[in-house]
């Protein structure tokens, strides 16, 4: 049974985030498991990367207010994290509570016929678009628009991918999320629905750049952004930062809502998920230690909420995992308002001395 799933991407413009089910669920081997090329040579050169003054005027003159990646008008997943107003209890499924029992039956349909899948998958997007988890604009409005998709291969390692798309400079873009066979041939409907959730939050994190006009990322911003921008902070600490960042708030997400989608009444789906997240979260941890002191100071906010959004889980494991994450940011951002030597080695000790 293919039931546990992680998420790896490629460090390219517009590549896919994904759910894979990967025997072996640490950062790295995801990204070696896609084969791609670029990541892992960034992972393991990225600890000896030194920002240099100028870069770091540059950065700020970058700065981007909230804007959306290609200048594109406000996301239309911005709900992704809501809680849906469930359907009336002669309606309301018991395994899922989030969706009717007419859905569920259609998407328990599904997993057995494949013929069936990409229109369960269509009448599930409308569903949630008429409960305001994704507002679906008007044809040729410059907008967003989301698309599922059913693909009958394997997949690769891949349950589910989400790819965003803009289309030049027309104000237009896409995200499509491709569904793999295995999501529905290995997976509960509970699992399905949990796992479009996943990848919906994920499309909310892509449509926009953080809000870092001031120092760096805002923790108040409302979901982990990413940064595609050519520099330190930008892709070349994606697989290091700002994956485990995103990954963090997709895994808390599923476990805070298991309720709501059923998957508390699938137990192998929702150990998976906390084992991912433990997996994230010592990653990210890790990482923070290695990265230049600028690098962990320019992401500092958004740490701070992954650490807010594990405590809130009120496990005394997920509240072990944030501890030590927030030990490893304090470390780091007292190197990083150490006084500037003028020099890279001064940068190169402070790393040295931080990385366990």
């Amino acid at each position: 049974m293919r039931t546990f799933k992680s998420a790896s991407r490629q460090i390219q413009q517009h590549t896919p985030s994904v759910r894979s089910p990967l025997a072996d669920s640490s950062l790295a081997s995801a990204n070696k498991s896609r084969n791609t090329d670029n990541s892992i040579h960034i992972m393991h050169s990225f600890n000896d990367l030194a920002i240099s003054s100028s870069e770091q005027g540059m950065q700020q003159q970058q700065a981007d207010q909230k804007q959306p990646l290609a200048s594109l008008p406000i996301q239309r997943v911005e709900e992704a994290k809501k809680s849906l107003v469930q359907p009336d209890p002669a309606d309301k499924s018991a395994s899922v509570p989030d969706l009717t029992q007419t859905l569920v039956d259609e998407l328990s349909k599904a997993k057995a016929t494949e013929s069936l899948r990409q229109g369960a998958l269509d009448n599930l997007l409308n569903y949630l678009i008429s409960k305001n988890v994704i507002e679906q604009p008007p044809p040729g409005t410059g907008t967003i628009t989301t698309k599922i998709v059913y693909n009958s291969g394997s997949g690769g390692n891949d349950l589910a991918v989400t790819q965003y798309s803009s289309q030049g400079k027309t104000g237009n873009a896409t995200i499509t999320i491709t569904v793999y066979a295995p999501l529905f041939t290995s997976n509960s409907v509970a699992a399905i629905y949990s796992t479009i959730r996943h990848e919906l939050i994920h499309a909310a994190q892509r449509t926009q750049q953080p809000n870092d006009v001031k120092v760096g990322a805002e923790e108040t911003d409302e979901y982990m952004f990413e940064n595609d921008k050519k520099s330190a902070y930008g892709k070349q600490s994606f697989p290091t930062i700002q994956a485990p960042l995103q990954e963090i708030e997709t895994h808390v997400w599923e476990i805070k809502h298991a309720a709501e989608t059923g998957i508390n009444n699938d137990p192998g789906y929702l150990a998976e998920t906390w084992k991912f997240l433990k997996n994230y979260a010592s990653d990210l941890t890790t990482n923070i230690k290695t990265v230049p002191p600028k690098v962990a100071e320019y992401w500092s906010g958004y740490v701070k909420r992954a650490i807010k959004q594990l405590r809130s889980l009120g496990d005394a494991n997920a509240d072990k995992w944030a501890n030590d994450l927030d030990t490893a940011l304090s470390v780091q951002l007292a190197f990083a308002s150490l006084p500037k030597s003028g020099s890279k080695s001064g940068l190169s000790v402070s790393m040295k001395t931080s990385t366990p």
